[in-house]
């Protein structure tokens, strides 16, 4: 049977739109097809609390006030129509046994995506950045540029309500670390010809921070170990956040403790 999927971002079908589609399935399929086999309806209304419908008038209901996730599956003798939406995405899936009745019922979506797409919230001050940060940062780059603005690019990515964006930000302090590590390296005049390039331990060790500080390397080391514990990508925002907080704060450290007199 024919199927299609589109993900819609940051667009929300009110509960009238997703009927009148449900409308245009069923007049698809053949008369005796047309009574719903299975539902399942689903509202998560917070982190702890989710609710199961009976009916779809009393799921439109809590949809119209608001949710973290809602969930929608009709199925018919021979179609299926499920709606899921994550915070501000909807993604649609149709199964119907013609590829000209699947875009018949995609064409109601269609021709109103932008009468559902929600506003982009006004750009404020990042909720992560403080002026402390800031200037830590600015230090980093005042000594490796390249670093600094990988740091400054991670913290945007952290206020994205998309969950892509600031997963993202962990990939970015990797990198900045790479770049740091190199750059103390340069300025030591240490030979790491043999070091790996994403090997920042090796780097920090060819450095003897772990012999001249230990709380240095042990810092440094722990910043860069939490990336890696946590560089996958269904990470929590809150472990992304302290991901790039804690490296900020040993980059500097690193740089202050050990490296200052380098010019």
């Amino acid at each position: 049977m024919p199927s299609k999927e589109i993900s819609y971002r940051r667009v929300i079908f009110n509960p009238e739109l997703i009927n009148e589609a449900e409308k245009v399935l069923v007049s698809t399929v053949a008369e005796d097809d047309r009574k719903i086999r299975n539902q399942f309806l689903r509202i998560q209304l917070s982190d702890v609390e989710k609710r199961e419908y009976d009916t779809e008038d009393e799921f439109s209901v809590d949809y119209r006030k608001g949710f973290v996730r809602a969930y929608l599956d009709n199925s018919y003798a021979s179609g299926n129509i499920e709606i899921t939406v994550y915070r501000n995405d909807t993604r649609v899936s149709v199964s119907l046994p013609s590829g000209a009745a699947l875009e018949r019922v995609f064409n109601i979506f269609e021709a109103n995506v932008e009468k559902c797409r929600l506003p982009r919230q006004a750009k404020t001050k990042s909720k992560i950045e403080t002026d402390w940060i800031t200037e830590t940062v600015n230090k980093v780059e005042g000594r490796c540029p390249i670093a600094g603005r990988k740091l400054k690019l991670a913290l945007i990515k952290l206020d994205s309500e998309e969950a892509e964006e600031w997963q993202n930000a962990t990939m970015l302090i990797r990198d900045a670390w790479i770049e740091l590590s190199q750059w103390l390296c340069q300025v030591k005049n240490i030979d790491t010809s043999d070091v790996p390039p994403d090997s920042v331990i090796d780097r920090l060790k060819k450095l003897k921070i772990d012999k001249a500080d230990e709380r240095l390397f042990n810092l440094a080391r722990a910043s860069f170990s939490l990336y890696s514990k946590h560089h996958k990508r269904d990470i929590d925002k809150d472990t992304a956040v302290a991901c790039v907080i804690s490296t900020i704060v040993s980059m500097q450290t690193v740089i202050r403790g050990g490296f200052d007199a380098t010019g």
